[in-house]
């Protein structure tokens, strides 16, 4: 792209991603704005692609968690990190999880995500997510406001000027 379609020439970019693309993105932002001049404004915007180290109260959650640290040593993976994070970390998996990560990003980023994440709803906290035919008890909606709340403060601390941070809330309870 900085070849053919001029794009080292930019004088403001955006790499953005959903979900898995997001956390791409998220990843590998610095090294991203790295090849660009310093006069280049490059910001981050990641939709949805955040996945947080939450291991209180649910089985799914160790296991989440459990099962991501593997793949980081089974695929090898630690060179796709964050550097810094890798170097700082007393583990390479923790730079997999944004709540470890955000504070070594430099680059201005904007995170937009849900507060009460319905694959994490799901998949994490091991729950059937609110709909129609299913009601939901009162230790269940205690469960996903403490995992709400814990998005929130994994994400929002780690904000940096140029950067932000839009968490939706809609629950349905």
């Amino acid at each position: 792209l900085g070849a053919h379609r001029h794009l080292w020439q930019a004088t403001e970019v955006i790499f953005g991603g959903h979900s898995a693309g997001g956390m791409a993105v998220l990843l590998q932002l610095d090294t991203l704005h790295a090849y660009f001049p310093s006069s280049t404004r490059v910001v981050g915007i990641i939709d949805a692609g955040l996945f947080l180290d939450h291991r209180t109260g649910s089985v799914h959650g160790r296991a989440h968690c459990r099962a991501l640290e593997r793949a980081i040593t089974m695929w090898n993976a630690t060179g796709g990190l964050h550097s810094e994070c890798v170097a700082a970390e007393p583990a390479p998996w923790r730079c997999i999880f944004p709540g470890y990560l955000l504070k070594y990003i430099r680059t201005p980023v904007f995170l937009v995500q849900d507060k009460y994440d319905n694959w994490a709803v799901k998949n994490v906290l091991g729950l059937q997510w609110v709909s129609y035919d299913h009601r939901i008890t009162r230790p269940e909606i205690a469960t996903i406001r403490d995992y709400g709340n814990h998005t929130l403060r994994s994400l929002a601390r780690h904000i940096r000027g140029g950067g932000g941070l839009w968490l939706t809330s809609c629950t349905m309870v």
